[in-house]
């Protein structure tokens, strides 16, 4: 019996951004794929695909990643 299904998921003000939705557990698995994800979906801060940050260090991960503009 299946009873959950991993998710990946990024958030922008409080709503899901589809485009980031990720079911695909072989990708998961994969640890530099997983860390190229994060780095992805922590620029998209502000820029109305994700995020909603807006202002250095605090967008999604709260600048885990710094200002990589």
């Amino acid at each position: 019996m299946i009873t959950s299904i991993p998710t990946l998921l990024t958030f922008d003000r409080a709503e899901v951004m589809e485009q980031s939705r990720t079911k695909d557990v072989s990708k998961m698995k994969d640890e530099e794929w997983l860390k190229a994800w994060i780095e992805r979906e922590a620029r998209r801060r502000g820029d109305g695909t994700g995020g909603g940050g807006g202002s250095i260090g605090s967008g999604l991960f709260g600048g885990l990643f710094g200002d990589r503009r």
